[in-house]
């Protein structure tokens, strides 16, 4: 039997850090197997003298070299049954007691979250106390979970067991990111989890997406989705084109991902699903069965390399179309406008503000100015926002506004008052909420005077010559001018269709997409003699 060597303990912590392998994870190690073995974030193997032999552990080598192929494992090391029980009580104290129990709170959580489909779940730990809150449609919850500093890491690392893909080797408080994706650790309604760490000036910070297997909003097809019908005919003819780049931008959490999902499956159903579209997401945001998923699986490589391999792998297998989950590096851009040059109908996602900014951020991901203002390359621009719809029941028109008002708010309301003052009867503040409004609130707590939901807000336009030449030359509002004409409804101009409804507030409406100033100078667009500018100031 291998003497064990001596161990200090205070020097094992900080050359290693914690364990890794928690009970049941992927790993698959049980509470037997862990009186036998404990392995490091650094490489470190020490197994109980009696095992070190044992052929449950060289194949539990065989399972860590399998799921984490950068760790570089080390020749395993023999120590007595004592000494390893001292490893787990060291390596993070209370973190790593009561494995099992803490599994299953997490178990539980996820499908609580689940449940009420929530988009994130927001965990911050600040000094002893860790809270998690639910976030849907942009709008946080109060706590829905709180947890000592030590259970709180527990959680984390727990989570870190259930990591199939990206980082699967916690580092303490470094920025790490790993998906879930095995549908045995996920309610069945969950396709993915895709996890965020972020270290914090005073603690550490977790974000869960949750990405589900299908919405509602796909099961009722693109013309459900809010478009106008101008906007629904560009798609329409998008559709049917043989090749080009069609780009979606906007911000996070403005839906870019379900519209272009959409549009897919709009695709295929027209067809009646004789053509075979592929997709490269990473991760994918829902499945889709009429879809050639591709998988970018990438472990301490260049993601950005990754992404475009893949993309340049979906090419090959010579689908009808490739949907690019988002430009993101020079490499995808590049290899997303060699594929629409070459004859293939690409669909991707950029983050930037407006459909005509889209020119300028390839630019900024290094595509040359030829390739990013040529309209022989690109089909379509669009650019969208979603915005709290008002409850009906107790919104306010401006006609009417309280005198208790929050005074904050009046600086926002009072430039459409000035600018649209014949509108003061149509267009609207959100109310104080109501019975209709409160009753729709579950577990995330909107602002009162919101109803349940989101409304769309885009541009979609068909960049030719003449327009593409304008945003060379930098004549921006010509540009805008050109567009309108066209036919092109821009974002400033939905959103106010949208505020006449009196489906939308001033202040949600002047957040997402615009002030009032900006909305009258695209609306004094439409005309045929157009000022070149409008200035105006609220004071």
């Amino acid at each position: 039997m291998t003497t064990p060597a001596p161990v200090d303990h205070g020097a094992l912590l900080t050359a290693k850090g914690g364990y890794i392998g928690a009970p049941e994870g992927v790993l698959g190690i049980t509470e037997a197997l862990r009186e036998k073995v404990a392995i490091f974030e650094d490489g470190s193997v020490f197994v109980q003298s009696d095992h070190l032999h044992a052929p449950e552990i060289y194949t539990l080598m065989l399972r860590v070299k399998l799921h984490y192929p950068a760790l570089g494992v080390k020749k395993p090391v023999g120590c007595d049954t004592e000494t390893l029980r001292d490893f787990y009580g060291s390596t993070g104290g209370e973190r790593h007691i009561n494995a099992s129990e803490t599994r299953a709170k997490v178990i539980g959580f996820i499908k609580q979250a689940a449940a009420l489909g929530i988009n994130d779940v927001q965990f911050t730990l600040r000094g002893a106390l860790g809270r998690a809150r639910f976030q849907k449609d942009g709008f946080l919850s109060d706590p829905v979970m709180e947890l000592s500093a030590a259970e709180t890491n527990v959680f984390f690392s727990s989570l870190f067991t259930f990591a199939d893909q990206g980082d699967m080797v916690e580092q303490g408080t470094a920025d790490q990111e790993f998906s879930i994706t095995n549908a045995h650790n996920l309610p069945e309604a969950v396709h993915s989890i895709r996890c965020k760490t972020a270290s914090l000036a005073d603690g550490r910070h977790l974000n869960m997406r949750f990405i589900y297997r299908s919405s509602k909003i796909v099961a009722h097809g693109l013309a459900a989705l809010g478009l106008l019908p101008e906007q629904l005919n560009t798609v329409y003819f998008a559709q049917g084109q043989a090749a080009g780049l069609f780009t979606i931008a906007g911000p996070t959490e403005s839906g870019k991902s379900t519209t272009l999902d959409l549009i897919l499956d709009d695709l295929v159903k027209s067809h009646h699903g004789r053509i075979l579209p592929a997709a490269v997401d990473d991760p994918p945001e829902a499945i889709h069965p009429h879809t050639l998923q591709l998988v970018v699986n990438n472990f301490g490589g260049n993601d950005h390399e990754a992404f475009a391999a893949k993309v340049r792998t979906s090419l090959r297998i010579n689908p009808s179309n490739v949907k690019v989950g988002e430009c993101r590096s020079l490499a995808t851009a590049t290899t997303a406008i060699e594929a629409a040059n070459t004859g293939k109908l690409i669909f991707s996602t950029l983050h930037t503000t407006e459909a005509l900014q889209i020119p300028f951020r390839y630019m900024r991901l290094g595509i040359s100015a030829g390739d990013a203002f040529d309209p022989r390359v690109h089909l379509a621009w669009m650019s969208q926002r979603r915005i709290p719809k008002l409850c009906p029941m107790c919104r306010i028109p401006l006609s009417r506004l309280p005198d208790d008002l929050e005074p904050r708010r009046r600086p926002r309301i009072g430039p459409f008052l000035t600018l649209f003052p014949t509108l003061a009867e149509v267009l609207h503040i959100r109310g104080p909420g109501c019975e209709t409004c409160r009753s729709q609130v579950r577990e995330v707590a909107r602002p009162a005077g919101l109803a349940e939901g989101r409304v769309l807000v885009a541009e979609i336009v068909l960049p030719d010559r003449p327009l593409c030449q304008l945003l060379k030359e930098d004549r921006w509002v010509e540009a805008r001018r050109h567009m309108i004409q066209a036919g092109f409804p821009t974002l400033r101009l939905h959103t106010f269709a949208l505020l006449k409804a009196g489906l939308i507030g001033v202040e949600e409406a002047m957040q997402a997409v615009a002030s009032a100033s900006e909305m009258v100078e695209d609306l004094m667009l439409q005309m045929p003699q157009a000022p070149s500018t409008i200035k105006w100031r609220w004071k």
